[in-house]
């Protein structure tokens, strides 16, 4: 699941400068019309691009969902805007650390990223969440069978406006929500983690387990995931 933002209640149109400027990259990159999407994906700069060593591989990281931080915005008929996604990677770039972004980084790095190793990676990837509803108060709050099903127009629409050569799938139960129509392709394994594969297309998808779940071990994953 998402991060918490900070404990005050964040409005949309009042982020930091720095921050704005970062959402503001993320959502010029957001195709137009994604069926089912509404927290737009945070679409790094360099996303697709190409280097003096050829083009750099489009990894799309999906999480699950967002949750709500203030008690009873429900009742209080509060609606968090479709920027939310890209606000929060922005506040992970320019704000307070959190576990479950660092985690990412240190997945994809095999290490602690320094703050320009930070910026790099969110700008070479995409982000979005699988589910397109907040799903509750709280980090214990559990999508319904309904949002998990509703998520799966956004995610076909995502991966065919983006076409990613991999998704890295943020968590088992994700895993299993995912939609059919897929290959299933050997699994790799190193160590005692095991890396279940599929393929979409000319994507591949790796199951990762949640990094927020406790024992997550970002170097091991990094060894399975450089070996797929």
């Amino acid at each position: 699941m998402s991060i918490m933002p900070p404990n005050l209640p964040w409005q949309p149109e009042e982020p930091s400068p720095a921050c704005a400027r970062i959402m503001q990259s993320y959502l010029s990159r957001v195709p137009p019309h994604l069926a089912g999407v509404y927290f737009h994906p945070a679409v790094g700069a360099n996303y697709g691009q190409r280097t003096s060593d050829g083009p750099i591989p489009k990894i799309w990281l999906l999480g699950a969902s967002h949750y709500e931080w203030e008690p009873q915005a429900a009742q209080r008929g509060l609606q968090r805007p479709p920027t939310l996604t890209c606000w929060n990677i922005a506040a992970q770039l320019t704000a307070t650390t959190h576990r479950f972004y660092t985690n990412i980084e240190c997945t994809l790095l095999g290490k602690k990223p320094t703050p320009a190793e930070r910026e790099e990676v969110w700008s070479s990837l995409v982000f979005s969440n699988f589910v397109q509803q907040i799903v509750g108060y709280g980090p214990t709050a559990r999508p319904t069978p309904h949002m998990w099903a509703t998520g799966h127009t956004a995610f076909q629409s995502i991966l065919a406006a983006l076409q990613p050569d991999i998704v890295l799938v943020c968590g088992f139960e994700l895993w299993d929500k995912l939609p059919g129509g897929y290959q299933a392709l050997e699994a790799v394994q190193a160590g005692k983690i095991t890396l279940q594969r599929r393929m979409y297309g000319h994507t591949i998808a790796c199951r990762v387990r949640h990094p927020s779940s406790p024992g997550f071990s970002s170097r091991a994953w990094h060894k399975v995931i450089t070996r797929s």
